[in-house]
């Protein structure tokens, strides 16, 4: 099965971010989902709080993709999260170097900000600092700032900027299951990754937009059935 990095992904990769609740995991996997996003970012209202029991999380291992969401965090934080909580992969919201990212020897997202107004050229450098990244993942929000705002950015451009890579590239950033089918034919991305276009309120999913989200999914022509793919070994 291709895989995410391959720049050639045989369906569309959908990740819900921002789980804090087992049944909320348990009915992604249910949907087919292929990945959640865990926040580790003590400014979120959805950040994991480290004191309490998050076993259930390690007893994803195998079901569904784990993914640790970090904003400008000390190493000593994130090694700190590692150590008791079992990941797949970790995903960079901030200003982390490349190297600070492939430090953990774990497959990593890196989020750009589509806020930030760069023209073509600066983008574009900005994007080749993370060769090393698995997939780009692009959000409404500006660079160093946290995502699940519900806005939506300006795809118009996004679709400009994007057109001639040749890299796997994630949309986030004002998904919901309403508009979700008109933004993967737009923009063609490798995945999408929601966070409160699923939700009730921040933190707690809605189990019904989860169910209309891989309805709306599949609908899309060459969905392979909502297979899951696997991130590759870093």
């Amino acid at each position: 099965m291709t895989s995410l990095s391959s720049g050639s992904p045989d369906q569309l990769w959908v990740k819900i971010c921002g789980i804090t609740r087992p049944e909320d995991a348990q009915c992604a996997i249910d949907w087919g989902v292929d990945a959640l996003g865990f926040v580790f970012v003590p400014a979120s209202s959805r950040c994991l709080d480290l004191s309490k029991d998050l076993g259930w999380i390690d007893a994803l291992a195998g079901k569904i993709e784990r993914v640790g969401l970090f904003l400008d965090a000390p190493s000593d934080f994130i090694a700190e999260v590692l150590d008791q909580v079992s990941l797949d992969a970790l995903q960079f919201h901030g200003n982390e170097t490349p190297g600070e990212c492939e430090a953990w020897g774990k497959p990593y997202l890196k989020a750009l900000g589509l806020a930030d107004r760069l023209d073509e050229r600066a983008w574009q450098a900005r994007a080749d600092q993370y060769a090393s990244a698995h997939a780009l993942l692009i959000d409404s929000h500006a660079s160093g700032q946290m995502g699940g705002t519900g806005q939506v950015g300006d795809w118009q451009r996004l679709q400009a900027l994007t057109q001639h890579w040749d890299r796997s590239w994630i949309l986030a950033g004002g998904l919901r299951p309403d508009n979700v089918v008109m933004a993967i034919e737009a923009l063609a991305p490798s995945g999408i990754d929601l966070s409160s276009g699923v939700e009730s309120e921040p933190g707690i999913k809605d189990h019904g937009k989860i169910e209309h989200l891989m309805r709306q999914v599949r609908s899309l022509n060459g969905y392979n059935n909502g297979v899951p793919k696997s991130w590759p070994n870093p």
